[in-house]
């Protein structure tokens, strides 16, 4: 046989003899593998039945502490609105308390504003009422002066008329005695004339008597033109005494009328003069009543200032006024959480038994494992979907 047909054989019997030990080796394994999916089979229901147990107790335990942390959160929410309605009273309280004070403070403020303005206005009454007496003092003042005036001017009046009449009086007085001294020198020399004459009869006579012819005739004529010069002078001297009693009585006249021209210059004067005085006397009573109009103006602007005052310090203590307090809302009761549900664990089921020689799949301890695993991680406390734990 050629080296070739030996080496295909060799290969076959090899290949055989291969086969044979790879079957019993598969066999030994196919042994092995299933006593040890028994054991596994065993040992994932012990598993199964102790996880199943542990979820049981896992699930009491929540139930405990999601009962006792929902009677906290319970008991922490009364507590908490217990305290917040306190603290609203206390508040509400508080802001009662400041309101009141601020009325307080308000009405004494007011009470305050009152009096300020009750003085103010007596010091303006007082004030202007003793504007009032000193015009009343000064009025009384120019009128004294002006009755004064008036009194003196009558005075001087009344001695200016004395004097008018004086005067006039003594030039009718001294009109007469130069009237008499004129009639009692006409008559002296009216008696002197009649002398004279008796005097040149006589004289003509004793002429006469004494001869005749031209001697006799020249003496007559001598005491006819001795008493024709004495006669002449008297006439000249009566018509002498006649001019100066015309010259007397036009000097007596003439001064009566110089002191009766005096006396009325002095009473035009005294006129002006009063004239004067009662307008300056008016004068004073328009000063004195514009004064008191400037006065009461004054009066009635401090009046109204003295009321808008009063009236921004009450709107500014009004302003400063608190608002009444009003409690607020009743802050609502904490309402009970909601009851929670849970979802106990499932039996556990046993799974077949392995086959020898079957196909190997997932062992019911994975499986039961798997499943406690994803009901372990599920949140019982609410009804979501399960969340895995961090």
């Amino acid at each position: 046989m050629d080296p070739g047909t030996l080496l295909a054989i060799g290969s076959t019997i090899a290949g055989i003899i291969g086969a044979n030990q790879q079957n019993a080796s598969a066999e030994a394994a196919a042994e092995a593998q299933h006593q040890q999916a028994l054991k596994l089979y065993d040992h994932d229901w012990a598993m199964t039945l102790r996880s199943h147990d542990f979820a049981v107790a896992d699930l009491g335990v929540r139930i405990e502490n999601d009962n006792n942390v929902k009677a906290f959160r319970e008991a922490n929410a009364i507590q908490k609105w217990n305290t917040q309605m306190e603290i609203r009273e206390y508040e509400h309280k508080n802001r009662v308390d400041a309101f009141n004070r601020s009325e307080d403070i308000f009405e004494q403020q007011i009470q305050v504003n009152t009096f300020s303005s009750m003085l103010a206005h007596d010091e303006a009454n007082k004030f202007f009422e003793e504007q009032q007496i000193a015009n009343n003092f000064a009025k009384e003042g120019l009128t004294r002066d002006l009755f004064k005036a008036l009194d003196n001017s009558d005075f001087a009046k009344a001695e200016i008329e004395l004097n008018k009449h004086t005067s006039i009086q003594g030039a009718a007085t001294k009109r007469r005695e130069a009237e008499l001294q004129y009639q009692s020198k006409r008559k002296e020399l009216g008696f002197k004339s009649q002398s004279n004459m008796i005097e040149q009869l006589q004289n003509e006579g004793k002429a006469k008597s004494r001869g005749t012819g031209r001697s006799a005739g020249k003496s007559i004529q001598s005491a006819m033109m001795l008493a024709g010069m004495q006669q002449t002078q008297i006439v000249e001297n009566i018509a002498d005494s006649k001019q100066q009693f015309k010259i007397a009585s036009t000097a007596i006249n003439q001064n009566m009328m110089a002191e009766i021209n005096a006396g009325v210059l002095k009473t035009a004067n005294l006129e002006n003069v009063m004239e004067y005085k009662r307008q300056e006397h008016n004068q004073g009573l328009r000063e004195l009543q514009a004064s008191m109009d400037s006065a009461r103006y004054n009066l009635n602007s401090t009046r109204m200032k003295i009321n808008l005052d009063k009236q921004v310090a009450d709107l500014r203590a009004n302003a400063n006024r608190m608002l009444e307090p009003t409690i607020g809302p009743e802050i609502p009761r904490p309402i009970k959480e909601p009851e929670i549900n849970y979802l106990e664990p499932l039996d556990p089921v046993k799974g077949p038994k392995p086959v020898k020689g079957a196909p190997q799949t997932i062992s019911a301890f994975t499986t039961m494992a798997n499943a406690l695993s994803n009901l372990a991680d599920f949140d019982f406390s609410t009804p979501s979907s399960p969340k895995p734990k961090n």
